[in-house]
């Protein structure tokens, strides 16, 4: 960008990720003046080396399970090389250039400099040593990281985050996983596949240990069945690289000889160095209302996507863009942010998914809710027997006994990620158990899995 440019906006995005690109088209195209600061991949690691590629190398555990659910079909053959020819494809080889191109045919500026706030309303370009101002909002939507230990060796050259391992051109024959949540269990399954011998390792007493434990349990069968190896209630103690592998040393059953070591321990806000601190924000309590304003700024100040914490998922950023536009142009006959606090969906894409949405049976007892509880095997409803499915999942509701509403539900099934929507609008819309036993569910599909799951509360 020259000097020439503008040294005042409307609206100065700090970070080009999904929800800068859910929101900055739209008020461009509205007639406001938008810059984006975004130094790396304009459409944040989703599109390049996240949700994009993990789906990519999970496709051969759809076609293997539908294979081995089918009777007269064989297993197919799963050729490496050719998924990864097809990760590169859908994530046009790491290159930005459709997502850039998108932003600036809408009219929005973009600068490849770091964003950094100064004060009320002013951001410095840090690579361009100058700064401009914004008439109505700086938003913040720089994303999250991968939380990575302070472990000795772990700058290991075959050690770290989920990213290391989506752009991989070969399979390592040995992985081994830290953390089995979404990340850890998608890729561990991926690669599994793919050719590896995988090991998880997790501090927890199971898989993805906010959900439902009997979806957990299923998760970990389903993996288990493919090989996987799971070791809970550990944690490694640090990695020592050699020749060709790498030796993570365990804090209670020895170590691990692997070839690839996944980091996938969490992730945190990245808040570092964006200067909230010039305007009185303190970057570890980024709290924000109903319109994703940040909370002690007065108005002008926004945060969102992964940043604010409250939904970190990439459809929950393209809502939070759809929130800020809204508003900023004055469009608030929808009211503020409300999705994204008890009925953001969460799906994990493993065959079977994993796909909840709402609270747990646990977390709703822990708020005081008087729970009424439903759950049914998948393997009780016709469209699985009917096709000879072995191991088609398990569902369960969650209500509110007092007021018979749905607050959360839990689905696993190879079709999990597609049935929880139904479960979102029930709780966003506050139904009842009265009014759901009125949706018919189509005969034979998974969705029947509701007529059981709803007659044992009735």
């Amino acid at each position: 960008m020259s000097h020439s440019t503008p040294s005042e906006f409307d609206v100065v995005f700090v970070g080009g990720g999904s929800a800068a690109e859910a929101s900055a088209p739209r008020l461009a195209e509205a007639g406001m003046e938008v810059l984006i600061l975004e130094p790396g991949d304009v459409g944040g690691e989703c599109p390049f080396t996240a949700c994009i590629p993990s789906k990519a190398l999970l496709t051969p555990a759809k076609a293997m399970h539908l294979a081995a659910q089918s009777q007269g079909v064989s297993t197919p053959d799963v050729d490496a090389a050719e998924v990864f020819r097809l990760r590169d494809r859908v994530t046009a080889g790491g290159s930005d250039a459709e997502h850039v191109a998108s932003l600036t045919d809408a009219g929005v500026r973009l600068s490849r400099s770091h964003g950094r706030i100064t004060g009320e309303r002013t951001v410095e370009l840090v690579e361009e040593s100058r700064t401009v101002e914004a008439r109505l909002a700086v938003v913040v939507a720089t994303g999250a990281e991968p939380v990575m230990p302070d472990l000795p060796g772990i700058d290991g050259p075959r050690v770290g985050p989920a990213a290391d391992l989506t752009t991989v051109q070969s399979v390592p024959e040995r992985l081994v996983a830290i953390g089995a949540g979404v990340i850890g269990c998608e890729l561990a399954q991926a690669f599994a596949i793919l050719g590896s011998q995988v090991t998880v390792i997790d501090l927890a007493e199971r898989a993805v240990p906010a959900e439902e434990p009997e979806g957990s349990n299923r998760i970990r069968q389903a993996l288990e069945r493919l090989g996987i190896e799971f070791r809970f209630s550990e944690s490694a103690r640090g990695f020592e690289d050699g020749d060709d592998h790498v030796e993570v040393t365990l804090e209670h059953s020895g170590s691990l000889t692997a070839d690839h070591v996944l980091v996938a321990v969490g992730r945190r806000p990245r808040v570092s160095a964006i200067g909230l601190d010039s305007v009185g924000i303190d970057p570890s309590r980024l709290a924000t209302d109903e319109w994703l304003r940040v909370r002690g700024a007065q108005g002008w100040l926004y945060a969102i996507g992964d940043v604010n914490g409250r939904a970190p998922y990439t459809h929950g950023a393209n809502y939070h863009g759809a929130i800020i536009t809204e508003h900023l142009l004055g469009d608030t006959a929808s009211g503020g942010a409300s999705g994204d606090t008890d009925a953001t969906p969460r799906v994990m894409f493993t065959v079977p998914n994993l796909a909840a949405v709402g609270l747990t049976e646990a977390e709703a007892r822990d708020r005081g809710v008087d729970v009424l509880a439903s759950e049914w095997d998948l393997a009780d409803t016709a469209a699985p027997y009917s096709h000879g499915h072995e191991h088609p999942g398990w569902a369960k509701l969650v209500f509110d006994a007092s007021s018979r509403r749905l607050v959360g539900a839990t689905f696993v099934s190879p079709e999990a990620g597609e049935m929880v929507h139904a479960a979102t609008v029930a709780i966003v819309g506050q139904m009842t158990i009265e009014q759901l036993r009125h949706a018919i569910a189509p005969f034979p599909t998974h969705s029947e899995v509701w007529t059981p799951l709803l007659s044992r509360v009735l």
